[in-house]
């Protein structure tokens, strides 16, 4: 079963589960969450002892989100939703009625270059009241959560960010013409409104979120400095993650999240120790943010919840990083049903869940069709061989045995595949 955003979180988990900040609250620390943490519409959903939400461009909007397109835009190319009065600004809701129907919850490809001064952007006032939070608690163990909604969509920002990212210095992703012609439907949809973008407006668009991933930067820089100068950077963990990636145009013109290639699926994860023991190591192992949890308890050196956990801490990894580990990580996503653009002649007649295994080589994903059973559209890579994904090898009968075996691992789940000496 694939859990939607629209899932009430303890729907499935129930009330007595103690989340990861209500465990280290339940030990004696102060908990607090500024920005986007719990989905905007789900904060509610985890107690904290202080849980504020970043300052938004609309103060009126509904659940307090950053506010959405701003009445000026000083980006080099302007994006479709520019149109006779956005100059005055656009809400969420005027986004979604100039695109039509048939899109759920994704924006089209919208960003704003904006003459905001950096701390007064939404994300500038989380990274703010973050350093604030720290200094108000310095002298008792804190547990702190900065939720940054960039480079979430619509991607506005100050142009001094935009300006470093010059769209004559973007290129796009080189796909094969053939790239999509042996995948599934729901694996490859591309929106129309998506393809109507020019040459140029889809530089623009990947210029703009790498300009929001380098605000972003900032904004953590801006954090790391207030725990420099506070005195508690040798005492603090800390911990950079993010909740998907995001696709720029590829395997014919794809963006977003809603997919199960590796540009969707992976996230960056940075673990900041005290002491600066290992500082620089890359790990290739695979971990899962489900992993954070018993981590985090087990670095602060806190007993287990009551309840069972399914990841596995991987303290040990950030002592010996290439040690053995996890044998796969698993991803879910949901394709509604939807109509193909008229460069992609793939159409999606029904919704499909997909379910990935991802092993260090291989990914393998089932798009069932929601509702019935059976009709299984199924996709592997050798990621390996063929790093973009351009391949699919689900046909390939020297591959047979090997789909069948992750099959079968897909359908057993997690629990097969923890690591040899997790404990678990």
């Amino acid at each position: 079963m694939c859990t939607t955003t629209s899932t009430w979180p303890r729907h499935k988990v129930g009330d007595e589960l103690r989340m990861l900040p209500e465990h280290f609250h339940d030990h004696g620390y102060f908990t607090g969450r500024v920005g986007k943490v719990g989905h905007n519409s789900f904060e509610h959903a985890v107690s904290w002892d202080e849980s504020k939400f970043a300052l938004s461009r609309d103060p009126s909007q509904l659940f307090h989100t950053p506010g959405y397109l701003p009445g000026d835009d000083l980006s080099q190319v302007k994006d479709n939703t520019w149109t006779e009065g956005s100059e005055n600004g656009m809400s969420r809701a005027d986004i979604f009625a100039g695109a039509g129907g048939g899109r759920g919850l994704s924006l089209p490809l919208t960003w704003r270059a904006t003459g905001e001064s950096p701390p007064m952007t939404p994300d500038g006032t989380t990274a703010t009241r973050i350093i604030q939070l720290m200094a108000e608690n310095r002298d008792k163990p804190f547990f702190l959560a900065a939720g940054l909604h960039k480079p979430h969509q619509p991607w506005v920002g100050p142009v001094e960010f935009f300006d470093q990212h010059p769209v004559d210095e973007i290129v796009l992703p080189e796909t094969p013409a053939d790239d999509t012609d042996d995948s599934p439907a729901p694996s490859t949809l591309v929106l129309e409104d998506d393809a109507a973008h020019s040459e140029l407006q889809k530089k623009q668009a990947i210029a703009a979120y790498h300009a929001m991933v380098t605000m972003a930067d900032h904004h953590i820089g801006r954090m790391l400095k207030g725990l420099e100068d506070l005195g508690l950077a040798d005492s603090t963990i800390v911990v950079f993650t993010s909740d998907h990636g995001f696709q720029l145009d590829e395997h014919g013109g794809l963006w977003r999240k809603q997919f199960q290639f590796d540009e969707s699926i992976r996230v960056p994860l940075i673990v900041r120790l005290p002491d600066g023991k290992g500082a620089g190591t890359v790990s290739n192992r695979i971990v899962e943010l489900v992993d954070l949890y018993p981590t985090l308890i087990e670095l602060a050196a806190l007993p287990d919840p009551e309840h069972d956990l399914e990841g596995s801490s991987f303290v040990l990894l950030l002592d010996k990083p290439d040690r053995p580990w996890k044998s796969a990580a698993f991803s879910a996503s949901r394709r509604m049903a939807g109509s193909s653009s008229s460069n992609n002649p793939l159409m999606i007649q029904e919704g499909h869940d997909g379910q990935t295994i991802r092993t260090a080589r291989y990914r393998y994903t089932e798009w069932t069709p929601l509702g019935r059973p059976g009709d299984i559209l199924a996709e592997l890579y050798d990621l390996e061989q063929d790093p973009m994904e351009y391949n699919n090898l689900d046909d390939d009968p020297t591959h047979a045995s090997l789909i069948t075996e992750l099959s079968a691992r897909l359908a057993r789940g997690w629990q097969g595949e923890l690591p040899p000496s997790s404990g678990n």
